[in-house]
């Protein structure tokens, strides 16, 4: 390039030049400003600037706040969950309970009254009650069908022509029997001087036969037989 070039060439760069940038001759210009450098040890990761990080930080705060774990829904009272039905479906199961109870009651009194020793009640067996004594003795027969209830019964009458039940503790049984014969008691205790021309029915919770004579069948149900 030419003197004459490289003149006209900073003539036209100092026209474009704005007067308002020249610095005064004189003044220094002024230092370049410094990076904004972060310690990451002691601030942590700035991705994404500062702002950010303090939104990921109140976020942080706010999910720890409304944590979600089981135990926390579990160990708060105001926040278990109650079943509305769950009282109506307790009723239902204490209605249906109370309802089996009433039902096998009113069997059990049925076959009570109809099979087993209230049967006699039903049949307008006279009632005869020695609840008033310990044990009682008896050694004249009925002439009629006769229900004798007592603690401890001893029946020694020689001949019984009519119908006879017996209801104690226990129930020892002597003698001939034309009509049937039911006993009920917790031991009941028949000796080898008992004969029975028709049926003999046992209840009890222990059954003693020293050798009697049955012609009829035996009934009832026993515990134990000796």
């Amino acid at each position: 390039m030419s003197d004459t070039d490289s003149n006209q060439a900073e003539g036209e760069s100092s026209e474009d030049r704005d007067p308002d940038l020249e610095m005064p001759e004189g003044i220094a210009p002024p230092p370049m400003p410094k990076p904004d450098l972060h310690d990451i040890v002691k601030e942590g990761p700035t991705y994404g600037g500062q702002n950010s990080s303090s939104k990921r930080g109140k976020a942080g705060r706010k999910a720890k706040k409304e944590s979600s774990h089981p135990l926390d829904t579990v160990a708060t009272p105001d926040k278990l969950s109650t079943n509305k039905s769950g009282g109506k479906a307790c009723c239902g199961c204490i209605l249906g309970g109370l309802l089996l109870i009433v039902v096998l009651s009113l069997i059990l009194l049925w076959a009570v009254s109809n099979i087993g020793p209230g049967r006699p009640l039903k049949e307008n067996y006279e009632v005869v009650n020695h609840t008033d004594k310990e044990t009682v003795t008896i050694t004249e027969a009925p002439d009629a069908a006769t229900y004798y209830v007592g603690n401890r019964i001893v029946y020694e009458a020689p001949v019984t022509k009519a119908p006879v039940s017996f209801f104690g503790k226990t129930v020892h049984l002597n003698g001939d029997y034309y009509e049937n014969v039911m006993v009920t008691g917790a031991k009941v205790t028949c000796t080898a001087s008992a004969r029975f021309a028709k049926d003999l029915e046992i209840w009890a919770g222990k059954f003693i036969d020293e050798g009697i004579t049955l012609k009829g069948e035996l009934k009832g149900r026993v515990m134990q037989n000796k």
